[in-house]
């Protein structure tokens, strides 16, 4: 069967338009002009899944870094080496010790010189001289006006 393109002007002979014509069929009849299609009919039932295609071709690299995975765990410690003139890494430092016991006293040292005789006393806060008094509570009491320079000290 062979389609024959046909342009024909309507009746108000205002446009015209092109139409397919099936010309003969298996018995050698000739068929007319096809007609209008009609309505688009429902959706028929979902196919069967169809067969797995080929792995497609590796894509362009990300230049985004992915999350950062958990750390993994410890691997075995390794075999020693061949050097063992190197030494290996410093161990912790162990828990203190109990203290040993007291040593005998050792011998007496040589004597200092003997240093110049004071005549003053220094006040280790400001390093000025200050004098000493010492006597009882009642000889103190006897003093009437105390000098700010003086250091009293009541004997028992």
């Amino acid at each position: 069967m062979s389609k024959l393109n046909i342009k024909v002007n309507k009746l108000d002979g205002t446009t015209t338009t092109t139409m397919q014509v099936k010309v003969g069929n298996a018995s050698g009849n000739v068929q007319g002009i096809e007609g209008q299609r009609g309505p688009i009919g429902p959706t028929g039932p979902k196919g069967d899944k169809g067969a797995k295609g080929d792995t497609g071709p590796i894509g362009a690299a990300s230049t985004v870094a992915g999350p950062k995975g958990d750390r993994g765990l410890k691997g075995d410690t390794g075999l020693t080496g061949a050097d063992s003139t190197i030494p290996g890494p410093r161990g912790f430092i162990g828990p203190k010790g109990d203290e040993g016991i007291q040593g005998p006293k050792g011998d007496k040292g040589a004597l200092g010189l003997k240093g110049d005789p004071g005549s003053n006393i220094i006040d280790l806060n400001t390093g000025s001289a200050i004098r000493l008094w010492t006597g009882t509570k009642s000889e103190l009491d006897l003093i009437t006006v105390k000098e700010l320079d003086v250091l009293y000290v009541v004997k028992p």
